[in-house]
């Protein structure tokens, strides 16, 4: 039995045992907190100021581990990690997100088609490319008619309006565009691509394209255009409107296509290619007419070269479109 001022000495009139039925930690030695003593079969966890008596203590004496120290307390502070780093790591990858959709916008509003180089670039493998920068949407409204969006820039190289919303897809409309060699003869494909066809049309009848310069011709293995439809000749230029893309997964580029030029998704505006060559090109170029008559107009600007000889460059020879009419 343990004489009552003993008792009372450790406990100092405070009550301070456990009445879980837990088991008594061991008994501390001169370790540091924390410190590990083997007791039989149970490894415990013992703690400086706990009672060091052989003789096991009444539970209401127990003394109470220092705070900070005891078990509980440390396998809390170690399961629940501070909540502002959490915090720091949320915000900083939130930061890294809208950096990154900030590039992104730069990207696509940038003057500079960043797809292809300018005609005076000499990468001579280069998609053809038109300084455009917005897009728009189309769809089919019912039988005869397509549903065009038109969407203004206001950087028009040649200010000519914009074309009605709803577009025609029939009947079959026939292009002549007339280069110092002869006329070229196009049927441009209404059914498939009505608002590229009704934008091509549009600017076609409002003199647009009369007196542009073809401003750049390829000549690599895989690429052999002739790029059109700029205004200010530097591939640059645009009618002050975009519209989107009518591509498919199919489409290829075979000697005698006409196609939109770009600077990236739904950015078509007035450039064109005419391809006198077969090429190799993804099928991100709108293909919306074929050359059916006056190849040999084309074919005398290809064989010119372009200037100095390059693969890609303007071309060597006359390539003034004198007028287009549509019929």
């Amino acid at each position: 039995m343990v004489p009552l001022d003993r008792a009372l000495g450790w406990c100092r009139f405070r009550r301070c045992g456990r009445s879980d039925g837990r088991p008594r930690p061991g008994r501390a030695g001169p370790g540091t907190p924390g410190s590990q003593e083997g007791t039989g079969q149970q490894t415990r966890l013992a703690y400086p100021g706990w009672s060091s008596d052989p003789a096991p203590s009444p539970w209401w004496c127990r003394r109470a581990p220092p705070q900070g120290r005891g078990k509980d307390e440390t396998t809390v502070t170690t399961a629940l990690p501070s909540r502002r780093p959490r915090a720091t790591r949320r915000i900083g990858g939130r930061a890294t997100a809208l950096a990154g959709a900030a590039l992104v916008v730069l990207a696509a509003c940038s003057s500079t088609p960043a797809a292809a180089p300018s005609s005076t670039s000499p990468a001579s493998s280069a998609a053809p490319s038109a300084g455009t920068t917005a897009g728009a949407s189309g769809s089919a409204t019912g039988a005869g008619t397509a549903s065009c969006d038109y969407v203004p820039t206001g950087d028009a190289a040649k200010d000519v309006g914009v074309p009605e919303a709803q577009q025609p897809t029939t009947p079959p409309v026939t292009a002549e565009l007339t280069l110092p060699g002869g006329a070229l003869t196009i049927s441009l494909d209404r059914a498939e691509t009505p608002c590229t066809v009704g934008s091509f049309t549009f600017l076609a009848k409002a003199g647009y394209f009369d007196g542009t310069t073809c401003h750049r011709l390829t000549s690599s293995a895989s690429l052999k255009v002739l790029q059109c439809g700029d205004p200010t000749g530097t591939g640059r230029g645009g009618p002050g409107y975009s519209f989107a893309d009518e591509t498919s997964p199919d489409m290829t580029y075979p000697a005698g296509t006409v196609a939109m030029a770009n600077a990236g998704p739904d950015t078509n505006g007035s450039q064109f290619f005419l391809v006198y060559g077969d090429s190799t090109l993804p099928p991100n170029y709108t293909v919306f007419g074929q050359i059916t008559g006056g190849e040999a107009a084309l074919d005398a600007i290809a064989q010119a070269g372009a200037n100095g000889g390059g693969p890609d460059g303007l071309p060597a020879a006359d390539a003034t479109i004198s007028s287009v009419t549509i019929s």
